[in-house]
């Protein structure tokens, strides 16, 4: 891993390959060997390889003792978690720009995880959130389908997606988009939700204009950016004699 001979090694000070910054959580856990022996105890140290590479490591020390109880020597095994110290940073830095929100939460609907998200789209605490109940945000008409939904999931058929409304900071109602997929190995449902409210007030207002339009005796023609017409109103077909169709 390190890519040192034992003669590079052998008979120096421990600390001497061990990037600074790392150094008193090393001594402080050599102290607990020697305080709780016969005992591992964990720590993560930095260490450059010898191309100057830094190699995270995992680590158990434990404190050796001989037949009186006395500490004679610490045993220290590790093994390598560079790549997956590295992707665990990538995936923090990802989550917390990201915008839709992502969330873990058991089939009780208790909330395990939140993405950072979830305070810039609810404007509510995530540490206030964590293991309350994600039903008593969700608006009361939504929750039945929602449950039956999640109840649904299993190992044979892992993902749905459904659009609801949940509660704010503010006590306004906000609609999500969520695509749940059901985890397996963790038996949670995990949810990746995105803000669907502008969209959902533009759909409102064309219903309320169409509504209006139906009923005006004005003909309404309503065409595409290419002059290409996509609506009219029943007026329209009256006064052309033309369908929508045609």
């Amino acid at each position: 891993v390190f890519r040192f001979k034992r003669e590079d090694i052998l008979g120096k000070d421990a600390l001497t390959n061990i990037i600074p910054e790392d150094h008193q959580k090393c001594q402080d856990t050599v102290g607990l060997c020697f305080q709780y022996p016969n005992q591992p105890h964990k720590v993560i140290l930095r260490k450059p390889d010898k191309n100057g590479e830094v190699i995270v490591n995992a680590w158990e020390f434990s404190g050796q003792t001989d037949a009186e109880g006395n500490v004679y020597e610490i045993l220290c095994t590790g093994y390598n978690i560079t790549d997956q110290t590295r992707t665990q940073h990538d995936l923090s830095i990802l989550v917390s720009t990201m915008s839709d929100i992502l969330m873990v939460i058991g089939t009780d609907f208790k909330i395990k995880y939140i993405s950072p998200s979830w305070e810039r789209v609810l404007n509510l605490s995530i540490h206030d959130s964590l293991m309350s109940s994600y039903l008593d945000l969700v608006h009361p008409d939504d929750q039945p389908q929602l449950t039956n939904l999640c109840n649904s999931l299993n190992e044979y058929t892992s993902q749905t997606s459904f659009e609801y409304r949940v509660l704010d900071f503010s006590s306004n109602w906000v609609w999500l988009r969520s695509s749940i997929n059901y985890d397996n190995s963790t038996k949670n449902l995990v949810f990746t939700s995105q803000n669907i409210s502008e969209n959902k007030e533009k759909q409102e207002k064309l219903k309320e204009l169409a509504l209006v339009a139906s009923k005006t005796t004005d003909a309404i023609i309503i065409a595409g950016p290419d002059g290409r017409i996509t609506w009219i109103n029943q007026a329209c077909e009256e006064l052309t004699g033309y369908s929508m169709e045609e």
